[in-house]
């Protein structure tokens, strides 16, 4: 049996009550890690019966909280005083926090200590978790350290970098008042000011007895509650539902929409998007996919919605259709403004031209980005610049040349402008010959009389 080293119980007293853990001075938690033992070889494929069997099993299989105390004949001997194993669920009076970042420098640090242990839950294994551990209450590892301990989740081995920035940390936080803090999450109640600090605001209960098996009708009600909560911007449910069941991120419901169709017409606030459109696009939400009426979730969504699906998903917002977005896309330093640079490569896309039209609207926006800028007192294509009257977008929209790079849409990798296009031109007849001759033999008399260099 593996488990982390013992600390004192630090938890309110009605939390103690609430969750089983024994009163009284000197008792100190431990978390038990799972055994690693070919359980189906051992057991079979038998059901287990009762929830008593499935708390013993959930105890042998993910782990649990044991609680210790000195030995009364011997101070210096703990005796296990009980272990309980945790169940999520939505009256639970412990909660774990949302996700937060967790440290390269403290995995090393633990890892020496061999504190961290592989991940044998399936659900975490598919989610590519591949170690964690129990960092205990109040340690010092942590700055500031988690009060009530929680558990670190690492996505690769011990030995090397968290290149993708998926490792994560769960704080176990305790509730003051169960009943309240259910109603506000269940009964879509207004959090107060005071009602929770920040950590919370994203939380998932348990409560210590032992987790059940999630059965279709669970999956199936987990799937209609993850699609309310997206509808009605529950937005803390929504997270820890999709944490807690990934496959939930491609579901679909009777008119094709998914949850990112709900979360688009929903409106969430910038930073909300971001955190719920990383998760979606890490658990494989597919954006392009359409719903009963042919809408994607991104042409449902604001400029938010927009700005941050283009990032995670690589796509390049249109100019024409969303300008906004379109602008904040190229915007690559977010100083605000596009400088040639950032306009070319911009434009270029936009148009989707080949080489020769590149190099012309390079040549184009370095002759005349004062022009297109000009709405700007400092002469710089700010969005004002772009969107206002006679900016830069309307300039586009009435110029021939840009507009003959628009039409081209039958050969986009060919594109160029029509001032390099030769076919369907008239040939030159010969009065125009003899006009250029003339024109070239005034220039050559001038050169002569000037010293001109050719």
């Amino acid at each position: 049996v593996s488990m982390s080293p013992a600390v004192p119980v630090n938890l309110p007293l009605q939390a103690r009550k609430l969750n089983s853990i024994p009163e009284g001075s000197g008792v100190q938690i431990a978390w038990m890690y799972p055994l690693v033992l070919e359980w189906s070889m051992l057991l079979g494929s038998g059901e287990r019966a009762d929830d008593t069997s499935e708390a013993e099993w959930s105890l042998l299989t993910v782990g649990g909280f044991v609680y210790l105390q000195a030995a009364a004949d011997n101070p210096r001997q703990m005796k296990v005083v009980c272990a309980n194993s945790i169940s999520f669920h939505p009256r639970g009076s412990m909660q774990f926090s949302a996700p937060q970042p967790w440290d390269a420098e403290w995995t090393s640090k633990l890892g020496r200590a061999g504190r961290f242990h592989k991940v044998t839950v399936q659900k975490w294994v598919s989610a590519g978790a591949r170690y964690f551990c129990w960092v205990c209450p109040e340690e010092k590892i942590l700055a500031p350290g988690a009060r009530h301990g929680g558990f670190a989740f690492i996505f690769h081995e011990l030995d090397q970098y968290d290149a993708a920035g998926q490792d994560r940390f769960f704080e176990v936080v305790s509730v003051a008042s169960p009943e309240e803090r259910t109603a506000q999450l269940l009964n879509q109640q207004p959090m107060t000011k005071t009602s929770a600090p920040e950590v919370l605001q994203s939380a998932l209960r348990f409560r210590v007895v032992g987790e059940a098996q999630a059965s279709s009708r669970f999956l199936e009600d987990s799937t209609k509650r993850c699609f309310r909560a997206a509808s009605d911007g529950r937005w803390a449910l929504l997270s820890h539902l999709l944490a807690e069941f990934p496959q939930l991120a491609t579901a679909a419901d009777a008119e094709g929409q998914t949850v990112l169709h709900r979360i688009a017409l929903a409106r969430p606030g910038a930073r909300r998007a971001r955190e719920l459109l990383r998760a979606l696009h890490a658990h494989g939400a597919d954006l392009q996919l359409k719903d009963a009426n042919g809408a994607r979730a991104y042409d449902l969504g604001d400029q938010n919605f927009k700005a941050t699906a283009c990032q995670l998903w690589g796509l390049v917002p249109d100019l024409f259709a969303d300008p906004e977005v379109w602008f904040d896309f190229w915007d690559q330093n977010k100083d605000g403004h596009l400088e040639p640079q950032e306009l070319i490569p911009a434009l270029s896309a936009a148009y989707r031209v080949g080489d020769l039209g590149r190099q012309w609207i390079e040549t184009y926006v370095h002759t005349h980005y004062r022009e297109l800028a000009a709405l700007d007192p400092n002469a710089v294509l700010t969005k004002h610049a772009l969107l206002g009257t006679s900016g830069l977008l309307q300039s586009l929209q009435s110029s021939e040349e840009f507009i003959s790079l628009r039409g081209q849409e039958d050969s986009p990798g060919k594109k160029m402008p029509a001032i390099f296009r030769t076919e369907g031109r008239k040939k030159p007849t010969a009065a125009d010959n003899e006009a250029i001759a003339k024109f070239s033999k005034a220039l050559e008399a001038l050169r002569r009389q000037n010293g001109w260099a050719v």
